[in-house]
């Protein structure tokens, strides 16, 4: 309807039906100066030879007709076809050349425009140059620091104050990405079938680290920054679901001096240490003896409905420390105390001087045997829903203290346990990082924009299109109709944040079809049944892809297709795909609606991207994506910035109505 509500043909009609009226008022006024008997005669010429008249009147229809279509395929359509191409020249692919066709005068504008579009091409490729040129010491700095970065023997993860990761290297991917998705992300094979979280630039860290632990570590370093401690540093443990143990270092990340703006994780593994302690000791934060008794304290009644009195304690007393492997350790203890004894109430003080502190735990009620203490340190650390894979004996090596059994001391106290630990020395071992990072260290692997994000909404329908999280997808199968058994035979996607294709944070999974392959299918995709034997089925792998596009847009091309063989198969996968999801076929249509062609081959030339392994799923799902982001800008030229705006845009084309 717009088509003919447009301007020229509200000319045309206006041209016409102005000629009609003229026509008729003309005709009329001539017939009112006829005398009767010249109008009796002309009324006599068109009944005898009307049928004359008629004839060069429908020829002078047609002519006009043809002449008015010749129009407007010669100038006006043509014009409306320059236009968008002017803009695809100017916003997506500087190298496109508008074709001449149309009129002379049309075929002359063209070329009038190719050579203004090849002398703006050759000045932006001076400046590129120039400004790579100025660029290249930096780039080459910012590459040696990337390469140091993603090879350091330690993991390496920044994330923001939400918890979204900005940074990651190579060795902590290693270490966090679980044992279930390995296969996913490193071509064609995965083990199990768990459903955890994705390492990834702007995925939560809390998808695959207990957020417990992470708050705890925060809470610690906002208390070091607010009583001006050195260093506001974290250390804490955490267990993969590989069976191993990390340590994890928590360094904050500060604007100014002392607002934190995000934090440093440090990962490395520590089950080798366990080995021998001795010889190599896990990195220590100093702590008073009066704080972390008075923590122990606290969680003490509020986990276990333990009651521990604390004689005074002096304030110089430090030791060093890992706070939340030694509280659960001494927690651990009291609660096997409270079973043993039936008791609730202790009785803690700290004694002796020098090198060495001793803790005292008394009380009241049965004795404890000492062949029990020696089961206990053999037994794991878990108390009530927190655990460590260490046992308490491991612990108390790990910090060298030494556990026994004393006579009684003092009134009505039958027995107690001394935990013999060393005070801090100036030169103990190699402490942890005693400064925070400076947001100036720009380290490659990462997206710093996240710094700003102060959290993800829920409501992203208003948000720009610049500002959203992407997984673009493809899938191979082993034809065209998915109602009529058709099935997924691969999957592949990558991650597009902040307006960047991460070619790194990949899905590329091939599917056991438990079915027979059409010739015709295997000459398309090149996928053959001997290529899929034993690999995992749909039902297998779809929980697998649900997590890794979790909390994103979805784009494809020709997306109706393909998600129609994913909800086929949500039911017996038991997941449900709720993002919304974008086609660039239909955006294609929004932003070149006086084009024909929108497959992804035409596209791809329109705006100048190579596509490498066609119909491939990993192939198709990366040339989707860089026309994507190319379609951003060309959507913004319509007006279109928003979500919201590009799926009602896409619902309104003639492709959306089509039915797979």
């Amino acid at each position: 309807m717009k088509f003919f509500l447009s301007k020229f043909w509200r000319v045309v009609a206006l041209t016409l039906l102005g000629g009609v009226a003229i026509l008729f008022f003309f005709s009329l006024w001539f017939w009112n100066q006829l005398g009767e008997g010249e109008k009796e005669a002309i009324q006599q010429i068109l009944h005898h030879h009307g049928d004359y008249l008629i004839i060069p009147l429908f020829l002078f229809v047609v002519l006009a007709v043809w002449a008015v279509e010749s129009l407007f395929r010669g100038y006006v359509r043509p014009i409306k076809r320059i236009s968008e191409e002017v803009i695809l020249i100017n916003s997506a692919n500087p190298s496109y050349r508008i074709e001449g066709r149309g009129s002379e005068e049309i075929r002359l504008l063209c070329d009038s425009i190719n050579l203004g579009a090849d002398r703006v091409e050759d000045m932006v490729r001076s400046v590129d140059e120039r400004i790579r040129q100025a660029r290249a010491d930096a780039e080459a700095e910012k590459n040696v620091l990337a390469a140091i970065i993603s090879e350091l023997p330690q993991g390496v993860v920044a994330c923001n104050m939400e918890g979204r990761i900005m940074l990651y290297n190579n060795r902590a991917q290693e270490m966090l990405t679980p044992a279930s998705h390995e296969g996913a992300l490193n071509q064609h094979d995965v083990p199990g079938n768990e459903r955890a979280g994705y390492l990834g630039l702007g995925r939560s860290l809390y998808a695959i680290m207990d957020e417990r632990d992470i708050k705890r570590g925060l809470k610690e370093i906002e208390d070091s920054l607010r009583e001006r401690k050195e260093p506001a540093n974290a250390i804490f443990t955490i267990s993969t679901d590989k069976g191993g143990l990390l340590r994890v270092e928590m360094v904050p990340i500060l604007r100014g001096r002392r607002r934190l703006s995000g934090f440093v994780l440090f990962l490395r593994h520590v089950s080798p240490l366990l080995e021998d302690v001795a010889e190599a000791p896990w990195p220590l934060l100093p702590i008073s003896m009066r704080k972390l008794l008075e923590s122990i304290k606290l969680k003490a009644e509020q986990k276990l409905g333990i009651i521990l009195e604390l004689e005074e304690i002096e304030d110089q007393d430090r030791v060093r420390a890992d706070t939340h492997s030694l509280v659960l350790a001494l927690l651990f203890l009291l609660q096997a105390l409270r079973i043993r004894t039936g008791q609730r109430r202790f009785l803690c003080r700290v004694s002796g001087s020098g090198a060495l502190k001793s803790i005292d735990i008394s009380w009241q009620g049965a004795l404890v045997e000492l062949s029990l203490l020696q089961k206990w340190q053999e037994e794991e650390l878990t108390v009530q829903e927190e655990s460590l894979p260490l046992t308490f004996g491991e612990v108390l090596r790990f910090h060298g203290i030494n556990m026994e059994l004393q006579p009684a001391e003092g009134p009505g106290c039958n027995t107690h346990i001394r935990l013999s630990l060393p005070v801090e020395e100036a030169s103990g071992a190699v402490g942890p990082r005693t400064t925070g990072i400076k947001v100036e260290s720009r380290p490659e692997f990462y997206d710093f924009d996240l710094f700003s994000q102060e959290g993800i909404s829920t409501e992203i329908e208003d948000r720009p299109l610049s500002e959203l999280a992407y997984t673009v997808f493809d899938l191979e199968t082993t034809g065209l109709d998915p109602n009529g058994g058709d099935e997924i035979i691969a999957i592949a996607a990558f991650r597009i944040l902040n307006g960047r294709l991460l070619h790194q944070e990949r899905f590329d999974q091939l599917v056991d079809p438990k079915r027979p392959i059409p010739w015709e299918s295997i000459q398309v995709h090149g996928i053959t049944p001997e290529m899929l034997q034993g690999k995992p089925t749909i039902e297998q792998v779809l929980p697998w892809f649900h997590s890794f596009v979790e909390d994103t847009v979805l784009v494809a091309h020709n997306a109706a297709f393909d998600m129609r063989f994913l909800e086929l198969k949500e039911e017996a996968a038991g997941v449900k795909f709720t993002n919304p999801v974008l086609d660039t076929l239909l955006l294609s249509a929004v932003v070149h609606p006086f084009h024909d062609e929108h497959s992804l081959e035409a596209i791809s030339e329109r705006l100048g991207v190579y596509i490498t392994g066609r119909h491939t799923a990993a192939g198709d799902a990366l040339a989707t994506g860089e026309l994507f982001l190319k379609l951003i800008p060309l959507l913004a030229e319509k007006g279109i910035y928003t979500l919201k705006e590009a799926l009602e845009a896409s619902q309104k084309t003639y492709f959306s109505r089509l039915k797979v």
